[in-house]
């Protein structure tokens, strides 16, 4: 109507053709259940998509992409770094909106930067504080550094192992994506957390490096594995691979993994369901005689689609004080516990006391996913309040008057 000529606007999307068998879809990066087609390539609502980075290494594919959805606007940063003014236009565009960087490792995302310290807080954290003071700390993958910075916050570490298969994982996040390893704000840190003088950083497969490494059997106080979700990690099926995980604790050792997608009320029973895997490790901890505790938690702000599992496992059953602990002891815990940072700031922006209280009670479809087990568990049958029944008292401690 003014006459101008207006800017055009081209969004794409990106769709393979043709018919292929389910392995060779499996390692196809841009097939229709990859990764990166459901999060950039293929949805017509992610409007801006540049593609940063497209590596073969010895190991798999590297991918980093930048993207932008439609109706994302600008965050409390953008605001600051624009000088954006309340009432302003732009806060209602997504063209101000700062680009979220995504990895993918063989076609799986990996870690988005704008979630990267709430998934990476939710992934070390609760692990480390139900430790009562964790020292030597183990973690598997983590190559771009996020479960690293997390754990090296804790006062009382004195040496983390990491095992990261792909020398060039760690490389590339460093380079471009280098404030998910920056520990310049971390009193008694480096300002690249790998040059951290407590770290040892080893090159290999790390479920191997556990299992070859049975002389160093009771070493982790906390096992962090920040490698893929069990439907796409065979190891954690592997009875074998389970134990040389358990056996890798001390006493008091805490081992945690991203689980996967969270379960939904709705699901069959958890082995005929979409994480078959999950529940086959889930069952070899269970069956595991080390193992005394296992939580299950969930977080939705964790950078994916669906809301993020968590599995926490316990070689003591004293942990079970430490994660049922009130808000305001984990409050004080966290501030007790962790380094201040140079700058004043909060060590943390997603877990604190809070935090951890919603952990402690599972949604219930974990409760009714779990209770669809063949046979079903005894415990289930306690599930609710039977009004019909009389009451009793009960003393664990004295059975005659009870």
């Amino acid at each position: 109507e003014t006459g101008e000529k207006e800017e055009v606007v081209t969004v794409w999307s990106h769709e393979l053709r043709g018919f292929r068998t389910e392995d060779a879809r499996k390692v196809h990066h841009l097939d229709g259940n990859s990764d990166i087609s459901k999060h950039v390539t293929s949805p017509l609502e992610v409007v801006y998509k540049e593609h940063v980075l497209n590596m073969e290494t010895e190991y798999g594919r590297i991918d980093i992409w930048d993207v932008k959805e439609r109706d994302e606007t600008p965050g409390y940063e953008d605001g600051l770094r624009l000088g954006l003014a309340p009432q302003d236009p732009r806060w209602f565009s997504y063209e101000d909106a700062s680009p979220c960087r995504l990895l993918f490792l063989d076609g799986v995302l990996h870690m988005a930067n704008q979630t990267d310290r709430v998934f990476h807080e939710t992934l070390v954290h609760p692990a480390m504080f139900a430790h009562p003071s964790p020292k030597s700390v183990g973690i598997l993958g983590g190559g771009d550094g996020g479960s690293l910075r997390e754990v090296l916050k804790h006062k009382s570490v004195t040496d983390v192992t990491m095992v990261e298969l792909d020398e060039k994982v760690v490389s590339v996040s460093k380079e471009y994506l280098p404030e998910i390893s920056d520990c310049s704000d971390i009193v008694g840190s480096k300002l690249n957390c790998f040059d951290d003088d407590r770290l040892s950083l080893i090159f290999t497969d790390a479920f191997a490096y556990v299992k070859d490494k049975k002389e160093e059997n009771g070493k982790f106080d906390v096992l962090v594995a920040d490698v893929n979700q069990p439907e796409n990690q065979d190891e954690y099926t592997d009875a074998d691979t389970v134990n040389a995980l358990v056996e890798s604790l001390s006493p008091l050792g805490v081992l945690v993994i991203n689980a996967g997608e969270a379960p939904m009320i709705v699901d069959p029973r958890a082995d005929k369901g979409m994480q078959p895997k999950r529940e086959a490790f889930t069952k070899l901890l269970e069956a595991h005689p080390k193992i005394a505790s296992i939580f299950v938690f969930e977080d939705a702000q964790s950078g994916y689609v669906d809301p993020v599992a968590f599995l926490v496992a316990c070689r003591d059953s004293s942990c079970r004080k430490n994660w049922y602990g009130q808000t305001d002891e984990i409050n004080y815990q966290v501030f007790d516990r962790l380094q201040p940072m140079k700058s004043k700031k909060p060590a943390l922006i997603q877990f604190d006391g809070a935090t951890q209280r919603s952990y402690q009670v599972p949604p219930r479809a974990w409760e009714t996913v779990y209770c669809r087990r063949e046979p079903e568990p005894f415990e289930c049958a306690y599930r609710g309040l039977d009004m019909t029944k009389e009451l009793f008292e009960y003393y664990p401690k004295n059975e005659d008057e009870s």
